[in-house]
């Protein structure tokens, strides 16, 4: 393998503003590091920070490509979100407004901005029928289980799902300016929860209450065959795969009429057909009938899986008609067998209707490589969107060899690929949890965003790339300059606010009467370019300012293709401040409290100080056992600090400071880091899971939060988590969580059983003060 290329530039710019000559923004993040956090995801992204802001005409194949109405040829680039009813889980503390307007925002203070053009919307059966249940979370699924069996959900499901979790992001989308891909995500099979049954137990393929299960458990899932089929598949049942169909018809019936007048929205018909598929299946006219493993799978082009796609295309053409007769002019992608890994086939036999296209997923197979056979050959003459790819270290969370690999050793891969062929790439996925996921789950459930790290994941390699094309290959534009027409340039600049430190200014709209349409302004601070607004925000505040001291606020427009205009200007001062005389030291920070902590960083909260003395709120300094260790802007009310032992406890206090350097009393509070991972924690060999403790120290009242670790392999699983959290408290599942009223030290049990009927128990202590 071969580290990862650079691509230079002429001038990149650090999300803190510093200009970096002939080195790649990548090599930045790189450098940067892993934990990059960007706080406050609750804050208000859409309508006052950079957004996406590409036009979003309606689409069209040609060919094996897609195009705009005036011909330009379209790719869209963006990411996977998690499904938003699951978002709104509440231990996930980031529902899917949030984590729309951070996958849309811009700004370079986001991970360094994010210029996603579409985003890809998985709806789960489970989820859908989660939501219509009136209360989230109330199924028995862990965040990584199984869907549910076909046939569970109704309309009334998909009106309170739809109308909670998909409206306002289609909505949203629109107003913004990036595409939407609806996508009717059923891929898991089913495991470990037979029947549809509340309770989890153990389960055996072929058992008496399921005679012909063999489709049902372990790899062998919901079958996407008709009962017509079932003839050519000996051993199979036909039951759930007509209930299957009975569920994909009401669902298109539905969701289709829904958005038919919506440009930016593209339907994704089936996300990832499991099985029939050659191989491990067997082939069309013979089939292992015990459920036994097979000889493996075949490859996926072997001939053997010709015929699978014709059974496929076969079974799905009506889903497809359904989806056409209510939305003729929406873009359509619809997946294939073996999870989306037969692309290779669509061209010899494709789906009747306009504007089809086909999906394929990759991850680190490498029975998939070389990707210029597995999909090139594809593209080259259908339009294909690899809608998911990426890989995780160590196999992620779940350690899945499918997902082995870090970004030395797939990046440039996927990144040759797609920039050879006109793939649609869509990566998975913008989240802290589903694998691969973009960032780091034990630190990214609360109000941060801790992005992996560089290697770990796709996530700054992805950011990078989408950056780097942002304005290629966008409606209304072409790399040959089809849109030479510049903006209009923005007109009544004013200033609106000014204080010591910051200038807030103002202005009319520019127009754009080229075919690419306005996308953004540009503000420049004496003559450099200081920040960008998208195009439906008309205001912005520079901030970090001297006092007294004069600026050149310039404002441009510019549209989809690149096209600027030229600039407006106005000359701004900032206040003289007053910190003449002034002795009074602001009052101390309150609340001051403990988020999180990791074995070596502690995450530090606190609300806002006030200053009457006249020279104003300056900064905060945050110091660790009495000794300064970092100071953050007024602006700011939180602090990672670093560096730090493992289970060690440290006293953390924040004062304030104002602009004539007084200092406020210390506010503080009590920190123990996690334990090291070699440390004995009660945790005894063979443990079925493990208690993941946010923080082993809190005071009274605050949120203490508790996850389990899976440490089954691959022939057992969990079937039932107790919890007893030493204050007479008790909970069960893969969470819980408490609000202690009392100081003391809580000792905190998990019981855990297995699917063989086994228990083990693990123990951590929490100091309450």
């Amino acid at each position: 393998m071969t580290d990862h290329d650079t691509h230079d530039g002429s001038e990149s710019t650090t999300n803190d503003g510093r200009i970096i000559d002939d080195v790649s923004r990548r090599d930045v993040l790189k450098a940067a590091g892993a934990s990059a956090i960007t706080a406050g995801f609750a804050s208000s992204i859409v309508g006052s920070a950079s957004a996406v802001g590409i036009p979003t005409p309606w689409l069209h194949r040609d060919g094996n490509l897609i195009k705009d109405p005036d011909g330009n040829q379209v790719v869209l680039r963006g990411v996977n979100i998690a499904d938003p009813a699951r978002l709104a889980r509440s231990w996930r503390s980031k529902d899917s407004m949030g984590v729309f307007e951070k996958a849309t925002n811009t700004d370079e203070s986001n991970d360094g901005g994010w210029h996603n053009n579409i985003l890809r919307v998985p709806t789960q059966p489970q989820d859908i029928g989660d939501a219509g249940s009136g209360s989230i979370g109330s199924m028995p699924h862990n965040d990584d289980w199984g869907p549910l069996l076909p046939g569970q959900i109704d309309e009334s499901d998909l009106e309170t799902y739809f109308s909670n979790y998909i409206d306002p992001i289609v909505d949203a989308a629109e107003e913004e300016g990036l595409y939407v891909m609806v996508d009717y995500h059923r891929h898991f099979p089913i495991f470990h929860q037979p029947q549809h049954e509340d309770d989890l137990g153990d389960y055996q393929c072929g058992s008496e209450s399921f005679e012909n299960d063999i489709g049902f458990c372990g790899e062998r899932g919901v079958l996407w065959h008709s009962e017509e089929q079932a003839s050519q598949l000996d051993g199979y049942t036909e039951e759930y795969a007509a209930e299957l169909d009975q569920e994909l018809q009401m669902y298109w019936n539905f969701v289709a009429p829904r958005y038919n007048d919506r440009s930016h929205v593209v339907y994704d018909i089936y996300n990832e057909p499991t099985g029939p598929y050659a191989g491990d299946w067997g082939s069309p006219t013979e089939m292992p009938s015990t459920g036994e493993e097979g000889e493996g799978n075949a490859a996926y082009d072997a001939e053997e899986n010709q015929q699978y796609w014709d059974m496929w295309v076969d079974r799905a053409q009506p889903w497809i008609d359904t989806v056409r007769e209510h939305a003729p002019d929406n873009l359509v992608t619809i997946g294939s067998p073996r999870w989306s890994q037969l692309t290779y086939w669509a061209p010899t036999n494709e789906f009747d209707g306009e504007n089809i296209c086909y999906t394929g997923h990759i991850y680190a197979h490498e029975g998939m490589r070389p990707l210029s056979d597995s999909f090139g050959m594809a593209a080259e003459e259908v339009p294909v969107f690899l809608s998911e790819f990426g890989w995780a270290e160590g196999g992620g969370r779940d350690g899945f060899n499918f997902l082995e690999g870090t970004t030395s050793e797939y990046a440039d891969g996927f990144e040759s690929f797609i920039d050879e062929y006109p793939i649609h790439p869509i990566c998975w996925n913008f989240d802290h949890t589903w694998e691969p996921s973009f960032f780091v789950h034990d630190e990214s459930q609360d109000g941060d965003w801790v992005i992996h790290d560089y290697e770990a994941r796709p996530a700054q390699w992805w950011q990078e790339y989408l950056y780097e094309n942002r304005n290629n290959d966008l409606p209304g534009s072409d790399s040959d300059g089809g849109d030479t027409q510049a903006p209009s340039i923005p007109s009544n600049l004013s200033v609106t606010d000014e204080t010591s430190s910051s200038i807030t200014v103002s202005w009319s709209a520019a127009s754009d009467s080229g075919t690419a349409g306005l996308a953004q302004y540009n503000v420049l601070v004496d003559g450099t370019l200081e920040q960008t607004v998208s195009a439906g925000t008309t205001s912005a505040t520079i901030s970090g300012l001297a006092a007294d001291t004069s600026y050149q606020i310039a404002v441009s427009a510019e549209d989809a293709a690149g096209n600027t205009s030229g600039t407006t200007t106005i000359t701004a001062d900032t206040d003289a401040g007053s910190d003449d005389g002034d002795t009074q030291a602001p009052s101390a920070p309150s609340n001051v409290s403990i988020e999180s902590t990791t074995q070596s960083s502690v995450d530090v909260t606190w609300s806002a100080s006030t200053d009457s003395g006249g020279s104003g709120l300056d900064s905060y300094v945050v110091s660790v056992d009495g000794s300064p260790d970092q100071t953050v802007s007024a602006g700011t009310t939180s602090a990672t600090v670093d560096g730090l032992d493992a289970g060690t406890t440290y006293q953390i206090g924040v004062t304030a400071v104002d602009g004539a350097g007084n200092e406020s009393a210390a506010t503080s509070v009590q920190a123990t880091t996690s334990e090291s991972d070699d440390d004995d924690n009660g945790t005894s060999e063979g443990s079925i899971a493990t208690i993941d403790a946010r923080m082993t120290s809190a005071s009274t009242g605050d949120l203490v939060q508790f996850w389990i670790s899976d440490e089954t392999g691959n022939q057992t699983w969990i079937t039932g988590l107790e919890w007893e959290l030493g204050n007479g408290t008790s909970g069960r599942g893969w969470y819980t969580d408490e609000r202690y009223q009392s100081t003391g030290t809580y000792t905190v049990t998990l019981t855990a059983t297995n699917n063989e009927g086994e228990t083990s128990t693990d123990q951590v202590e929490v100091t309450i003060s």
